[in-house]
């Protein structure tokens, strides 16, 4: 099954991997001339909230990954800036970025919920919330991964994403809130010709 979602007018499509001793799969998917009639969407909510504490620094001119281990389950992320979907111009900033998730701990878990929180550069917030990721509730033992791409559209050249993913432990039932590390979006200084 395949999620797509909108955030600031602009349709964006993941891709998954899962890794294990059995199988690896996956899918790859253009985002151009999307159609919206007939797309589902998650949850979104928007306020406003201080940059100051997610600036990157003014000499950051790239993006920035994260990682952070909860109770066995370690959640990497690398960001990219997809120059390519984007327009400067017309303040609209395409961010792809890569989860890889590895259950380190003893038990088996599911990833149930998630729950993202986007700040731009002008201090505007985002939460984003929805069951599992990517239309899929995966299930990792102990040793196993998942991995899937989305995207972040933004209108301002750099933010950030944090949040947690909520997994459910097989044997007892009990919800781990596994920390997704802020990391940071960030598109290049534009370089101005004057002809």
């Amino acid at each position: 099954m395949l999620r797509w979602g909108c955030s600031g007018g602009i349709w964006w499509l993941v891709g998954w991997w899962i890794h294990n001793e059995r199988a690896t799969s996956g899918f790859i998917v253009k985002l151009d001339n999307l159609d919206d009639s007939s797309m589902n969407t998650d949850s979104f909510s928007t306020s406003s909230s201080s940059s100051e504490e997610a600036r990157p620094g003014h000499d950051s001119e790239s993006c920035r990954g994260s990682e952070a281990t909860t109770e066995g389950i370690r959640v990497e992320i690398e960001p990219v800036y997809l120059e390519g979907h984007s327009n400067p111009l017309e303040d609209q900033f395409l961010f792809q970025y890569r989860v890889r998730i590895v259950n380190e701990g003893e038990e088996t878990v599911t990833l149930r919920r998630r729950h993202w929180v986007i700040i731009d550069e002008s201090g505007d917030r985002e939460e984003v919330h929805g069951d599992g990721v990517i239309g899929m509730q995966p299930t990792l033992r102990s040793g196993e991964s998942f991995e899937y791409e989305s995207h972040c559209p933004l209108g301002t050249r750099w933010g950030t994403m944090e949040g947690i993913y909520e997994f459910e432990r097989e044997s007892d039932g009990v919800m781990i809130e596994a920390k997704v590390a802020r990391f940071y979006l960030v598109a290049p200084k534009a370089t101005v010709v004057n002809s």
